[in-house]
């Protein structure tokens, strides 16, 4: 049985199919994460050309069958190409890896509007700017995580409630526990059995990312080549603690060759 939906969704992975189809993976925003085939995609003058590239927010039909997850292409229109994101190597490797986390760890067919929503803001945002986009990467891990339950405190001692980030100079260590997604007090920190250090001034910048809805409001944050380290590795950390199976990004592994 098929049904004809219609539908906004990106473009986060393709795939040749046959001589001349491809396979397309895409975040939707009524169905979630759906796989498509658009078939003679790749001929010259095919329908779909300039459509269905990595990045583009398009309108899709689809006839989406209920036998199988691979469903069919019907028409598209583009809505937003964002290919100039591919000129900077920096907006590049963002999108790359923000486009890679969905593609890995969402489940076929679940809609979360609230995450296509962040998602096509943060586009919307790397388009724009072009000075510390991290950033924006920066923002959208810490509201990937909070949209499935795992949300962080920057601010307040996880067990016992005393205020971190009002005492002590930037560098002092902290532990932050990941279970509890809140860091520890010095009283407090002997009950964690994995414990993850990091400097309270990196907490007091998390504590900024974590407070907005709009990454936009951060770009004037400036970070040094240090801190961007350090803030990558605990936040994707924090994700892999908590969600299953997951792994480095690929593209991320190829990124860092290129530089």
């Amino acid at each position: 049985m098929t049904e004809i939906i219609k539908t906004e969704a990106f473009v986060i992975k393709v795939r040749k199919y046959g001589e001349s189809s491809k396979i397309v993976s895409l975040y939707s925003e009524k169905f979630g994460k759906i796989n498509a085939i658009a078939k003679g995609a790749r001929k010259p003058k095919s329908k779909f050309a300039n459509c269905l590239d990595i990045f583009s927010l398009v309108s899709l039909v689809i006839y989406k069958k209920t036998t199988t997850h691979l469903h069919l292409i019907s028409d598209c229109d583009l809505i937003k190409s964002y290919y100039k994101i591919s000129e900077n190597l920096d907006k590049y490797e963002i999108a790359l890896k923000i486009f890679e986390l969905i593609y890995i760890t969402l489940h076929e067919e679940e809609e979360n509007k609230k995450l296509f929503d962040l998602l096509k803001r943060t586009m919307q945002n790397l388009d724009k700017i072009n000075e510390n986009v991290n950033n924006l990467y920066f923002h959208f891990l810490i509201k990937f995580g909070e949209n499935f339950g795992y949300a962080y405190n920057f601010e307040r001692c996880a067990k016992c409630n005393t205020n971190i980030i009002g005492a002590g100079n930037d560098g002092k260590k902290i532990v932050f526990d990941f279970s509890r997604g809140g860091p520890l007090c010095s009283k407090c920190e002997t009950v964690v059995m994995q414990p993850q250090i990091i400097n309270l001034g990196i907490l007091k910048i998390l504590n900024k990312f974590e407070s907005v809805n709009d990454g936009l409001e951060l770009t004037n944050i400036r970070l040094n080549s240090d801190e961007i380290n350090e803030i990558e590795k605990f936040l994707f950390g924090y994700l892999r603690y908590h969600i299953s199976g997951l792994r480095e990004l690929k593209s991320q592994k190829i990124l860092k060759k290129l530089k």
